[in-house]
């Protein structure tokens, strides 16, 4: 039969940004699209209208796709037995490894829309309420904040019985009465 080794490390959430949380950009480019659809249609000839809109419609969605992209397929948050994993960006990456051991609370910040789209932000602190992290426009934060804590909670109990365990107690001493 196969056991677990403590000492492994153990894959038990991995998440990314979540693209939901760009909807009212999206939107708002929809919008600005049918803007500049119907300006165009009113002030340009229709020989150079497709070419106008095109102009002024390729731009506006490219960077939004862009944007899109970048934050989805740069932002990644993995959750380990031991450690809170966050790594960003393409070419300049920025990992932090956070150790659960260090993690005391999170909590989560909702920014706009958010919190209507059942996504936020979960900022996790450590000792003296110091921001280690921010794990940026997760699925279903409340869960994951739970889940993170209560880890962190396991890891810092096991690691304080492992202490008392370790230190070994002063040997009793007959009374000389």
């Amino acid at each position: 039969m196969k056991t677990v080794d403590d000492s492994a490390e153990i894959d038990l959430w991995w998440g990314s940004y979540s693209g939901w949380s760009m909807l009212p950009s999206f939107l708002v480019c929809v919008f600005l699209t049918g803007i500049i659809v119907v300006l165009v249609g009113i002030f340009e000839s229709r020989e150079w209208a497709p070419w106008t809109i095109t102009g002024l419609v390729w731009p506006l969605w490219a960077i939004q796709l862009a944007r899109f992209s970048y934050r989805v397929f740069t932002r990644n948050y993995r959750l380990t037995s031991r450690t809170l994993y966050c790594d960003e960006g393409f070419w300049c990456t920025r990992k932090t490894l956070t150790p659960l051991a260090e993690i005391r609370t999170t909590w989560i910040r909702f920014r706009g829309f958010d919190q209507s789209l059942g996504r936020g932000d979960i900022v996790v602190r450590g000792d003296e309420d110091q921001v280690l992290v921010i794990l940026e426009c997760v699925a279903t934060p409340s869960k994951i904040a739970e889940k993170i804590t209560r880890h962190a909670t396991t890891v810092r109990n096991r690691k304080s019985s492992e202490t008392e365990t370790a230190t070994p107690s002063a040997p009793a001493t007959p009374d000389a009465s």
